[in-house]
């Protein structure tokens, strides 16, 4: 659901996994444009990693490591996204190991 956010539309996605694997997030924002990731809120159901992709291929982020039950709070500043995509028209992933996430990620469309 698109939510209004200093001239932006903000989009909310729910992370429901039940197993390690890549989920796409965001699909390919059309030509020019980019993801830009403002928050995040992820919580592991057992010790393992995630990090974020592009496009299923190239890495965002190394991998981050969670405890079991452990989790990530992100919040950006409000002018500045935390995570890119780098290329244009590219989705964006999360891709997990040994454990899995659930929570929700916040983002906009722009280039």
């Amino acid at each position: 659901m698109p939510v209004p956010f200093q001239g932006r539309s903000l989009t909310n996605v729910a992370v429901a996994q039940v197993a390690p694997a890549s989920l796409d997030l965001a699909a390919a924002p059309g030509a020019g444009l980019r993801i830009h990731v403002v928050s995040i809120v992820l919580i592991a159901n057992g010790a393992g990693t995630l990090k974020f992709q592009e496009n299923a291929v190239t890495d965002l982020t190394g991998p981050i490591s969670l405890a079991a039950n452990g989790g990530m709070v992100v919040i950006a500043d409000g002018v500045n996204p935390i995570l890119s995509t780098l290329t244009p028209n590219l989705k964006l992933n999360l891709v997990t190991a040994t454990s899995f996430v659930n929570g929700w990620i916040r983002y906009f469309i722009d280039a």
